[in-house]
């Protein structure tokens, strides 16, 4: 798998997980690239694929944690590549099981980006599957 399709999971699992939390969108945003597809922008999603992407971007970000703390305690490029891999294939399967598609996900998160009432929606299942785990 092409290493920008896993940035592209983490950094929008970020955003979501960012949303979610509630931290100022300057903070959430300044890591999103300077051009959206406009199809992103166009694109309207079922209640359902946002609950799928909100449990995803949790799952997307929880797994990049892990993944960061690993790297940590590396010592040779090799193991990193192998924690990197590793995390990558483990955040596909974890969108995939989701519901969603690579690129649904991709879309979901940029369509969220400009619009405001999907971000709160989004930002409603976060914390209510944040809710549910405690």
């Amino acid at each position: 798998m092409p290493r920008s399709t896993i940035r592209t999971l983490h950094r929008f699992g970020a955003i979501a997980f960012a949303l979610a939390l509630a931290l100022p969108a300057g903070m959430a945003l300044a890591q999103q690239s300077a051009a959206d597809p406009p199809a992103a922008r166009a694109m309207q999603f079922s209640d359902q694929q946002l609950q799928s992407f909100a449990k995803a971007a949790l799952q997307v970000r929880r797994i990049a944690q892990r993944a960061e703390a690993s790297l940590q305690g590396t010592k040779t490029a090799s193991a990193r590549q192998a924690v990197v891999a590793s995390a990558e294939k483990e955040q596909v399967r974890a969108v995939k099981a989701s519901g969603l598609t690579l690129d649904q996900y991709n879309a979901i998160s940029m369509a969220a980006r400009q619009n405001p009432n999907m971000r709160m929606k989004i930002g409603q299942y976060v914390r209510q599957d944040l809710g549910r785990q405690k």
